[in-house]
């Protein structure tokens, strides 16, 4: 029979001498990994590579394993390897570890938490990085997840999910005895602080020691990414002036009043019998289980008892360093062994039990508003990626669309196409819900609600809220008020117009926005441009954003589609837009009629959801905005039989007038970036555009030829197209080839969006 193997995946310098030693002794074969991040949290990391040759697996299996990094998705053949040799692995708490993990590892995983600041818990922590998913999954894998926290309060603020499979697995110190190495001399504070013009928790920490000691000299240690200009901060330091500082140094101060967090240098103070003068209110207190000589209720007794330690105040001293010993027995190897094997002689009743999970999964992609045009577009788009990445990886998920209930979708089958893959469409209205819900379920523990105002909605299938979905996919981020997270969803951000053009959304709307967005697991956006506004306007963290392929579903069209034949027919140009104010409706339409009154020869066909609207002069919901694009058009005689607006148009009819015309017209101030340039790529239709950041970004990386002018400019907007209608059937002959232009939007990339969202999700 093979011995117990473990993975240690934490990569501690302190904390490896112990525990890794502990566990060969409690009978494991223990791997130490040789790669982690390289990242200022991980000062305290390094590699060795003692501890491979007491393992009985292949030479070029550990071989393989030191080159790889198990922070990160590793690929199948990795986890292959972990699930054939090793029974249980060790973790802090990188997202990415686990989550690649929890989807793939079959053993046993024990996160050991060291605890967090006051300001969170592990279940937010979680729910923030890797999706409130992950919460569900740990539920379902049962036990093969535990918490191991390293002191025994850590789980007591968390989510039952988390409580459940707690835990006690104490953190020790090799070599926890006091060795009296100390003997001062030098009347100075050493203060420990890293990272402090890079971490706002530090700087602030920094900050107000200065404050409260400024009276005192001090040197403060910690490693410093950035240099402080602080002759008192002595960054990274040898072993040897580490050791000198521990040893002759009159006195530590440690600041913490952290319940649930410890710093390993105070205790590395109590071992070297340095006087320990520390604050009372953290987890020193809690272990010490009274005031001894070195606590402080307040800073102006710490400075006391300082000033005591300075003026060499010997009964005191020894009072100090007698007292403080009792802060080491909880890290002693004899405590610690003893709570370690009862956990893992519990977690090893449970080691061959695994929860296989089968059944299938169910994603619902809702469609939030009732959009015509580019947004239900690209919703059937990414529902067809959907539907052939789940088939392509043979996956057990069931997709479901939800459409908000509209009579704009009652005289079309928009959603045949959907229902023909074996997709269920249903449509749903948003319902609102009251206070007392919310209250209701904040008391029951509810942590996914946080605000005590906040009003929410949720999306009303006439069933249960798509309640039977296990996951949802927002295609856009409109919504009529805060969603109640049900269920983990993803979000598809389009754009962020509100920082370009202010004025179009309200400071609620947009913060009700973010909210949404922040609320995420993931935020799915199709443009790097887009991804940075994301990360840098919103605030979205960047492991949280993935960046999609512009949807073009080349396979869609049964149109013949050959290259555009160049005649004597009317020649004329396509326009698609709808009637929303960032469209540049008007400053388009006086650009036309100069373009015309200039001579120009090609009319101008408009499509788009709505734009009927622009000649209608009966309707019900009128608006101002339309009123005066109206107006405008009617006031312009020249524009009479040279603009001709179609409205919204049938699929077959649209792709019908794009191939007969000379060139495509995109005019927004602001967009995503417009589908339908690809779309008339294929028919070896040219564009001419605003130029804005998505639609550089799409011309920098798929070289379609775009002819751009500026949006805010008439004049420069007429010229454009009177040099486009002189340049369109060059333009034209030079378009990529079809073959390049499907190569932007294989169905391999395709898998890149399904992939994305399988990890997201663990599917």
């Amino acid at each position: 029979m093979r011995k117990k193997r473990a993975l240690w995946l934490i990569n501690h310098i302190t904390l490896r001498p112990f525990e890794v030693p502990m566990l060969i002794d409690m009978g494991y074969e223990v791997y130490c990994s040789k790669q982690f991040p390289r990242q200022e949290g991980n000062m305290s990391a390094n590699i060795v590579y003692e501890y491979d040759s007491t393992l009985s697996i292949p030479q070029d299996v550990i071989e393989e394993l030191n080159k790889e990094d198990l922070y990160e998705n590793v690929s199948d053949h990795i986890l292959e390897i972990l699930n054939e040799y090793f029974d249980i692995v060790f973790v802090s708490f990188f997202p990415n570890q686990l989550r690649m993990l929890i989807n793939g590892f079959e053993g046993i995983i024990v996160m050991q938490p060291f605890g967090l600041d006051g300001t969170k818990t592990y279940t937010e922590v979680i729910e923030a990085s890797i999706g409130k998913s992950y919460l569900d999954k740990i539920e379902e894998i049962g036990n093969r997840f535990y918490f191991g926290q390293a002191y025994e309060n850590l789980a007591e603020i968390e989510s039952n999910c988390l409580k459940r499979r707690a835990i006690y697995l104490p953190i020790g110190l090799k070599n926890a005895e006091v060795n009296r190495k100390w003997v001062g001399g030098e009347k100075k504070i050493l203060f420990v602080c890293p990272r402090i013009e890079t971490n706002s928790y530090y700087n602030a920490i920094y900050n107000n020691f200065k404050k409260e000691f400024k009276d005192f000299e001090y040197l403060i240690g910690g490693a410093q990414p950035i240099k402080v200009n602080d002759s008192n901060v002595l960054g990274y330091l040898p072993q040897e002036q580490y050791d000198y500082n521990m040893k002759h140094i009159d006195v530590m101060f440690y600041h913490s009043q952290e319940e649930r967090h410890l710093h390993y240098h105070p205790l590395e103070a109590v071992k070297n019998g340095m006087p320990l003068i520390y604050m009372q209110g953290g987890l020193l207190e809690k272990i010490a289980g009274r005031k001894l000589a070195g606590a402080c209720d307040s800073y102006d007794e710490a400075r006391k008892k300082i000033r005591k330690i300075f003026s060499g105040d010997k009964r005191f001293i020894k009072k100090v360093i007698d007292d403080q010993e009792v802060l080491l027995t909880p890290f002693k190897y004899e405590y610690c062994r003893q709570h370690w094997e009862e956990a893992l002689k519990e977690i090893e009743k449970s080691e061959t039990f695994q929860i296989k999970n089968n059944t299938k999964k169910k994603i619902g992609v809702l469609l939030t508003e009732s959009y015509l045009g580019g947004v239900l577009d690209f919703t059937i788009r990414f529902i067809k990626c959907l539907k052939w990445g789940i088939d392509e990886y043979g996956d057990n998920v069931e997709l479901v669309f939800g459409y908000k209930e509209s009579k704009l979708y009652d005289n079309d089958n928009y959603f045949e196409e959907l229902e023909r893959l074996g997709i269920s469409v249903r449509k749903f209205k948003w319902k609102l819900l009251d206070s007392d819900f919310v209250e209701t379920a904040r008391q029951y523990g509810d942590f996914k609600v946080k605000s005590e105002d906040a009003e929410y909605c949720v999306p009303d299938d006439g069933i249960a809220n798509f309640e039977d979905c296990d996951y949802l996919i927002f295609s856009v981020d409109r919504l009529p008020a805060r969603y109640y997270p049900f269920k983990p969803y993803i979000v598809v951000v389009h754009d962020y117009i509100q920082r370009y053009l202010p004025e179009m959304m309200t400071k609620e709307y947009k913060e009700l926005v973010f909210k949404m967005q922040h609320d995420a697991e993931k935020v799915l956006v199709m443009s790097e441009p887009t991804r940075q506004d994301a990360i840098n306007y919103a605030g979205i963290s960047e492991n949280k954003v993935g960046l999609i392929p512009l949807m073009f579903d080349w396979k869609e069209s049964k149109l013949e589609i050959e290259n555009k034949e160049y005649s004597d027919n009317e020649k004329y140009f396509l326009w698609a837009t709808n009637i929303t104010k960032h469209k540049n409706h008007e400053r388009i339409i006086n650009a036309l009629v100069k373009y015309y009154d200039n001579g120009g020869n090609m009319k101008c066909y408009m499509t788009g959801a709505e734009t009927d609207k622009f000649v209608n002069d009966s309707e019900e919901d009128e608006n101002e905005y339309v009123s005066k694009i109206r107006e405008l058009i009617k006031d312009n005689p020249i524009l009479q039989g040279n603009l001709i607006i179609c409205g919204l148009l049938q699929k077959s009819q649209y792709y019908k007038l794009l191939k007969g015309a000379s060139f495509f017209f995109h005019g927004g101030l602001i967009d995503n970036g417009n589908m339908a340039t690809l779309d008339a790529a294929m028919f070896h239709v040219p564009t001419v555009s605003s130029r804005y950041p998505a639609m550089v970004y799409y011309e920098d990386t798929m070289n379609l030829g775009i002819k751009f002018f500026d949006p805010w400019d008439t004049d420069n907007i007429a010229s454009s197209i009177a040099e486009m209608e002189k340049e369109c059937d060059e333009r034209a002959r030079n378009l990529p080839s079809r073959e390049v232009i499907k190569s932007y939007t294989i169905k391999s990339k395709y898998m890149d969006v399904y992939r994305l969202i399988k990890n997201t999700w663990g599917l």
